[in-house]
């Protein structure tokens, strides 16, 4: 289970403010790199590991100019759900499949794409693949958009060569 907490709607004493030391963190990078070592030394439930990868991602983004869009397939097609990557560099729109789901990334935004003909299973899991699959990214926190086939954006079709 994901558990999204905002710093402005917990109080203080949260468990994941309890879990951290007790250090005055500056933005330079040795108190950075050390409060990243004290984190990451730090045993947190699952939620606050989350949250903390998420703290030093805003802290210490990572480069990801190197990044190329990317196309994935959601499908269950083998009888299970299963993700691959259909493409990487251009995208062709004609890569989409209405019987699938689909998460395109372009590293500044993801969008889902679910086929007319997608299985319910598909539907119903498409949001949290895309969000494994980008908190695996260097790029974890860019918006998700939701699309149905047929009801494309501008946006979205902008992605396609």
């Amino acid at each position: 289970m994901i558990h999204i907490v905002d710093e402005r709607d917990i109080s203080p004493s949260h468990k994941f403010y309890n879990s951290l030391p007790d250090v005055d963190v500056e933005k330079d990078e040795q108190e950075v790199g050390l409060l990243y070592s004290i984190v990451s030394s730090v045993v947190l439930c699952n939620t606050a590991v989350r949250e903390a990868h998420i703290i030093m991602y805003l802290l210490c983004p990572q480069d990801d100019s190197d990044f190329q869009p990317t196309l994935l397939r959601v499908s269950d097609e083998t009888g299970s759900l299963e993700t691959s990557i259909v493409a990487e560099g251009n995208l062709a729109r004609g890569s989409l499949d209405p019987k699938d789901v689909f998460i395109a990334d372009t590293g500044k935004e993801v969008f889902v794409w679910i086929g007319s003909g997608a299985s319910s299973a598909e539907n119903q899991n498409a949001l949290p693949y895309a969000h494994n699959y980008l908190m695996k990214t260097k790029h974890p926190l860019v918006p998700v958009t939701c699309i149905k086939d047929g009801r494309e954006t501008s946006a979205f079709n902008a992605i396609f060569r």
